[in-house]
């Protein structure tokens, strides 16, 4: 049976806390349109948790391969030691991302590749099991991550 499959679009969203500015944007993922940000925040506010989102895109300098890897799901190594088998999806606002990650593994199987079992690195019994998964058709994501590549690569 085919599933049905979720669309992935990245977009470069200014980035601004007052303290920290990125001309370039920072790589935001939009699933179905809506951003993850969006989506997290939903999530954690109809949990009750607080605080509930305060995430941003991704704000890491990394080579057009570096980004490649992170996005199917290869930490880089700086990462890797806090992050484990998951990578950082979102960051924090303030533009330090190992201040408030939202994680996810991200898994290429078959057709498709799934981002599931969604972690906040600084709650950890915070519940994300009815968050996602998000799986994408693979042709979709290779293509989604060329695009993710050329906005962030062209702009630093």
């Amino acid at each position: 049976m085919q599933p049905d499959w979720d669309t992935l679009e990245w977009r470069l969203v200014p980035f601004d806390t007052g303290t920290v500015r990125s001309v370039a944007g920072a790589l935001t993922p939009f699933i179905g349109g809506e951003s993850l940000q969006s989506l997290a925040g939903k999530h954690e506010r109809g949990r009750g948790y607080e605080p509930a989102g305060g995430y941003a895109g991704l704000m890491l300098q990394l080579d057009p391969d570096e980004w490649r890897a992170h996005l199917f799901g290869d930490a880089i190594d700086e990462l890797s030691e806090w992050a484990g088998d998951r990578v950082p999806l979102l960051g924090c606002t303030c533009g330090d991302l190992q201040c408030w990650p939202l994680l996810a593994r991200v898994v290429q199987d078959g057709a498709g590749v799934r981002w599931d079992q969604f972690r906040q690195l600084h709650r950890r019994h915070w519940e994300y099991g009815d968050f996602g998964p998000f799986v994408f058709e693979t042709e979709a994501y290779e293509r989604a991550v060329q695009h993710a590549i050329t906005l962030k690569c062209s702009k630093e």
